[in-house]
């Protein structure tokens, strides 16, 4: 590649990518269990796999896509949800 050259744009991984797993998570492990009892016992298993998401640095049209959710919603979850905010600020991660 030449100096002039663009740099390719960073995208979302390729959904025909069998390499790439696009399912969410969909089993936690002790420690995850034990802060979403201790931390976060009103949100649904789709807001703690979001937080979960979060953490591992996927951006935001990842998680919506992943989680099949509407951006607008998690975008009003980290927004309003005061319980999901409180979660994902106090995650031990």
């Amino acid at each position: 590649m030449s100096a002039d050259a663009p740099k390719p744009a960073i995208s979302d991984p390729d959904p025909q990518d069998p390499s790439v797993s696009h399912d969410p998570p969909t089993e936690m492990g002790e420690s995850e269990r034990m802060w979403d009892i201790g931390y976060a016992p009103n949100l649904t298993d789709l807001q703690l796999r979001a937080i979960a998401l979060t953490i591992q640095g996927h951006r935001d049209t990842q998680i919506a896509r992943i989680l099949s959710i509407n951006r607008r919603t998690f975008w009003q979850w980290k927004t309003f949800d005061d319980e999901y905010r409180q979660a994902l600020a106090s995650s031990p991660w």
